[in-house]
């Protein structure tokens, strides 16, 4: 890739395998005052003279983005950003001690609502009182280890070995995992509080090579080339058979080939432009294939799917969606504020959807219109509180959900009247701790009837039995690697097998509504086909976890539209056969991008969901069988279950069935569904709830990038992430040549977390992610 300099050694432009050149200017004191993409869209920066002791390097005073709206910035005397102005005029205020530590966030400014910290004489962050007023306080070892964290429920505990590894997790009901290292600091044991373990053993050159669950689980092996070191086959035992995804590489080291247990001849094919970006994808069959075209600024401008239909992208100068075009001439167009916040888009049948926002830039009303009429087809308007928790949500005809939330903000009740404001049902919420739901109450007015469910869990978290209404038991068994093993009451019961890594295989039941059901995954952990008594469909996926094609015996019953670049993006549309000749049927969403309608191309209904707070179907109109989804989850009826990537949710037990494969990162509950807040926060991946993968997503991007504007964005030697709506730069990572700790990487980390709170007023949750959990996923992702 070639470079160019200016004669102080500034890099002023860099021109890729395509030929395409971002440029970059400089100040006389070698600041970046611009950049400008290779489709000539450009970024500029302006300066203050006040400086921090680093170099004579001056402020950040203003941002101009390619769309020229600005972005303003003001300073005290000692360099402290106290002041930020966003392009719609909306100010946060910043307030520091006499160690220049940010001491208070006000948002918006003048308005007295305040997040406020305090630290130790280290300088280390001992609490934080959050919008409602509620302070979550950190203690800390004599080497700056967090120690514990207490917010307005419970407290977890932490230690660590002499060197500096974490030893245990203790949760708010006194749960202990502890982790056990070698000699080489590599970690070979997790105890579970519930007498479970993972040993994780190493080959001769320290790479993982097996992962066992104990008492008695099926392992998984991997395995390495002896050359280069490279991945080359990972072994899944199912009890009774080995079941090898065997990884091919390119020259340049990028997986070429999956070779699986469902097919080793063409497997999973991947092709790769100049740049290194997915261009062609393989699945399973030389005549199935699935391609990208990608326009100068890296983003998608086409995706032929594996039909050979074509669906073209285009992008605003600030490189957000401005249009989606599927064959037929189905359009949808989207537009933006001054902030990139989408005001609205069009769909193909002539409808459109509005969002609108308060002073605080928090998303407060979604309208679903009859473009030609105006009138309002389907309408969500959201109240928040200052803590950002949605209080009431009211329908465009009148009717209306409440919600109440505990100290955590967990949801703990909710009632839905209707247009007259008469009560129709509410639902009652009560937890643990540890963020088990022990207790849910539904109450139905018409009747006068309520029925409630008792939850009891075992030392592991695992839901081991419900009780509804003090007589009808259901008792539930986990295999030892915590998945969901078994459920029975009285001549009921269901079982559920695993392979692949933890993948659902097969569940045989006979509840009522529930049915036999195999699914099978290929090597590289996606859903590929899906069969019950009465078809076996087969899906086929864009380059993240979007199925586009849906197949049942060869042909094709269904073709999905979504937005682009995401690894599990919001569902546009389905057609009811190819994307050329098949019935589009249009989709219109909440706020947790939850599928509330589906609509023909005359606009006429074809179906409309609701559900209680946790996903349970509450009512439809409609008949036509459209795809219930939910929160992102597509549901699926035979199992009565919501199905993630990478692991299943129950609404009826509102929590995942299986262990959150990426740990504790979203606390020590690992069955915990959003920390008990699904009214305002959804998990795509089954991983981490969108907040925190938001943020944590903004960690990557800043590490993967050492060129460009972040080269600007920087005080005292530290890299600064923009934290959009509260208009402040948060440091995330030192740059190359500063080096830091971990115990400093960890705090900046938290301090990433932090401003995503700040930014929405309700993000994360007051019990952050445990710190080890970010730091491996992070570091799994910074380039080598």
């Amino acid at each position: 890739m070639p470079y160019a300099y200016d004669a102080r050694g500034n890099m002023t432009s860099t021109t890729n395998a395509l030929n395409q050149t971002t440029t970059i200017t400089y100040d006389d004191e070698g600041r970046v005052i611009s950049v400008t993409d290779p489709l000539n869209n450009t970024t500029q920066y302006e300066y203050i003279d006040a400086t921090c002791g680093c170099g004579g390097m001056g402020k950040i005073a203003r941002v101009t983005d390619a769309l020229n709206q600005e972005t303003e910035f003001e300073y005290d005397l000692a360099g402290n950003m106290i002041l930020s102005r966003d392009a719609l005029n909306r100010e946060t205020a910043y307030e520091y001690d006499a160690l220049n530590r940010m001491t208070a966030i006000e948002s918006p400014a003048g308005s007295n609502k305040r997040m406020t910290f305090t630290y130790n004489q280290l300088g280390h962050l001992i609490s934080r009182t959050d919008f409602l007023g509620r302070t979550t306080t950190m203690a800390y070892d004599h080497q700056g280890r967090i120690t514990s964290r207490t917010d307005p429920v419970g407290t977890v505990y932490y230690t660590y070995n002499e060197v500096g590894m974490p030893l245990s997790v203790q949760d708010e009901l006194g749960h202990t995992v502890t982790r056990t290292y070698d000699d080489g600091l590599r970690y070979v044991q997790d105890a579970l509080p519930h007498n479970r373990w993972r040993l994780y053993t190493y080959d001769s050159a320290g790479r993982l090579s097996k992962v066992e669950a104990l008492p008695a689980g099926d392992p998984i092996e991997y395995f390495y080339s002896a050359t280069t070191g490279l991945p080359t086959k990972t072994r899944y035992w199912s009890g009774a058979t080995y079941h090898d995804a065997d990884y091919v590489y390119d020259g340049a080291t990028r997986v070429a080939r999956i070779n699986d247990w469902l097919d080793g001849t063409v497997g999973i094919q991947y092709a790769y432009d100049a740049l290194g970006r997915l261009s062609t994808l393989t699945d399973y069959s030389l005549s199935k294939q699935l391609s990208y075209i990608y326009d100068a600024a890296g983003r998608i401008a086409s995706m032929t799917d594996y039909n050979g239909h074509t669906t073209n992208y285009t992008y605003t100068a600030r490189g957000e969606l401005a249009s989606l075009t599927a064959p037929g001439s189905k359009v949808w167009n989207f537009s933006y504020n001054a902030l990139g916040q989408r005001t609205q888009y069009t769909h193909p049948n002539g409808t459109r959807t509005e969002y609108g926002y308060d002073t605080q830039n928090r998303l407060t009303s979604i309208q679903h219109k009859d473009a030609s009429t105006e009138a309002v087809l389907f309408g969500l308007a959201y109240t928040l509180n200052d803590g950002g928790n949605i209080t009431r949500v009211d329908h465009n005809d009148a009717s209306y959900w409440t919600y109440g939330y505990d100290n955590r903000d967990r949801l703990t009740g909710a009632e839905r009247r209707n247009n007259l404001g008469a009560l129709q049902h509410s639902f009652g919420y009560t937890y643990d701790n540890a963020d088990n739901l022990t207790q849910r109450t539904r109450f139905q007015a018409s009747n006068s009837q309520t029925d409630v469910w008792d939850y009891e869990y075992n030392a592991g978290n695992e839901q081991t039995k419900m009780i509804l209404n003090s007589s009808t038991e259901e008792t539930r068994m986990y295999d030892n690697w915590g998945r969901l093993a078994t459920r029975t009451q009285g001549s009921y019961s269901a079982s559920y097998a695993y392979r692949y890594g933890g993948r659902l295989y097969q569940a045989t039941s006979n509840f009522p509504n529930e049915s036999n059901v195999t699914f099978d995954y290929g090597g590289d952990g996606k859903l590929r086909t899906r069969t019950t008594a009465s078809e076996t469909r087969t899906y086929r996926y864009d380059r993240g976890w979007n199925a586009v094609n849906e197949e049942v015996s060869g042909a094709t019953v269904a073709s999905n539209v979504f937005e682009p670049g995401g690894q599990v993006g919001s569902i546009l549309a389905q057609m009811l056969g190819t994307l050329a000749s098949g019935t589009p049927v249009y989709a219109y969403h909440d706020h947790l991008a939850t599928v509330r309608q589906w609509r023909y191309s005359n606009k006429n209904l074809a179906r409309a969901n609701e559900y209680d707070p946790y996903g349970n179907f509450y009512s439809y109109s409609g008949y036509l069988n459209m795809p219930r989804v939910y929160a992102l989850h597509a549901y699926d009826l035979a199992l009565q279950q919501y199905r993630a990537p990478y692991r299943n949710y129950s609404p009826s037990m509102a929590r995942w069935t299986t262990l959150d494969p990426m740990g504790m990162v979203d606390g020590p509950n690992m069955y915990a569904y959003v920390g008990g807040q699904p009214i305002f926060m959804n998990d795509p991946l089954g991983l981490i709830s969108k907040c925190k993968l938001d943020a944590l997503n903004d960690c990557i991007s800043a590490m993967e990038t050492f060129v460009g504007y972040l080269l600007s964005f920087y005080s005292c030697g530290k890299c600064l992430m923009w934290c959009s709506a509260t208009g402040g730069w948060t440091c995330v990572m030192c740059i190359p040549s500063c080096g830091t700790a971990l115990g400093q990487f960890i705090e900046m980390i938290t301090q990433t977390v932090e401003c995503a709170e700040a930014t929405s007023k309700k993000c994360c949750s007051s019990r952050d992610a445990e710190p080890i959990d970010y730091i491996l996923l992070i570091l799994d992702h910074i380039p080598t």
